[in-house]
Parts: C-alpha cells; structure tokens; sequence
C-alpha cells in the first residue's frame, strides 16, 4: 500500500507516522520517521488522530488473511493509495 502526502509531492510504502506538534506554526503535523517528512498537517490534535485512523482502515482493508492460523496474506486490493485527507474533510469533534 502506498500512502501519498496532502500536498501530493511525497509518496511512502512505509506505514509508520507520529503526530508532532508543531507549536511555532500553530498546527499538528504528521510525520514520517527517517527521513523526517511532512504528510499532513492539521489544526488540533484530534484531526491528526482522525487522519491515522483513516489510514489504519484503509490498511486493514488492504490485504485479506485466508489462513488464520499462520496469518498468510493471500490476497490484496491492489493498487491502493491512501492520501491524507485536507483538514476541511475532517470534522471538528465535539
């Protein structure tokens, strides 16, 4: 699974990102380890947890596991590309 940035100019088969504060520009950042890479930015800290756990449904739709035992992947919905969402997408919760 490949997963692109916001702004459409990074694009990443790593699933791995922490959420930063970024309090000099005033937003929440989402960011990939190693190189340390910009993939979303958002206003609070909950719109941040949104956007990863849009990412963490669409990998889990990503593959299917036929043998439950052994947890062998068989079978994935290719090609898939998750995009960060633009902060209007995600809703203020309250």
């Amino acid at each position: 699974m490949l997963v692109r940035s916001q702004d459409n100019e990074k694009i990443t088969d790593r699933i791995e990102f922490s959420i930063v504060e970024v309090p000099v520009k005033g937003y929440w950042g989402i960011y990939q380890p190693e190189p340390f890479r910009l993939f979303g930015e958002y206003s609070t800290f909950e719109k941040a947890v949104n956007a990863l756990d849009r990412l963490a449904k669409a990998y889990v739709n990503f593959g299917r596991v036929t043998n439950k035992k052994t947890g062998f992947v068989a079978e994935f919905d290719l090609p898939k590309v998750f995009q960060f969402p633009a902060e209007e997408e995600i809703k203020d919760e309250e």
